[in-house]
């Protein structure tokens, strides 16, 4: 009756750490593990619509909690704006190279949560046009400069190499991006 008993809770306890162990929340990018993502970049230093890219490398394993991931990130977005004959355009081409601490959510598989810091360089350009008389009213100035930035997003997973994901972002970074991330 002992050697039974013993076996039984021996076995109830290797079952609780076993639930307790799946329990625990995975992020969606693993240490050595690669995510690329695509998808559409709107406001930010310009208002503009463009689209943008990633790569993020899973680096280093933070506790049971999360992964450190560093990676490049470009995008290029414009807008025009035309009154009475006038027309201004505005574009920005942003080159950084980032960093992220993603977390899993706990009971929730398919979502993962990131956020991090940005740093690097961001190409403007700004060009006028007027109907009038092109020659002396049309010009374009262009400058790069140092861009630093923060973003936050989430990824929902769907599928195991698959997610469609959302960031939001502050600084010398387009405010929004939505699109497909695809794990490699």
């Amino acid at each position: 009756m002992i050697m039974r008993t013993t076996f039984i809770s021996a076995a109830l306890i290797i079952l609780a750490v076993s639930t307790v162990e799946a329990q625990k929340p995975k992020p969606l990018l693993e240490v050595g593990q690669k995510i690329a993502s695509v998808g559409l970049v709107i406001g930010g230093n310009t208002d503009g619509v463009g689209i943008g890219g990633s790569v993020e490398y899973g680096q280093v394993k933070f506790g049971d909690v999360g992964v450190i991931g560093v990676g490049v990130l470009a995008a290029y977005q414009s807008e025009s704006r035309r009154s009475f004959g006038e027309q201004v355009t505005v574009s920005a081409l942003p080159i950084m190279f980032t960093t992220n601490a993603h977390f899993g959510l706990a009971g929730q598989p398919k979502i993962g949560l990131y956020g991090g810091a940005s740093m690097g360089i961001v190409r403007y350009s700004v060009s006028h046009s007027s109907a009038f008389d092109t020659d002396l009213f049309g010009f374009g100035a262009s400058g790069t400069q140092l861009g630093v930035g923060v973003q936050g997003g989430l990824r929902f997973a769907v599928s195991p190499t698959a997610m469609v994901h959302g960031q939001l972002a502050l600084g010398d970074l387009p405010l929004f991006t939505a699109g497909m991330s695809f794990k490699f």
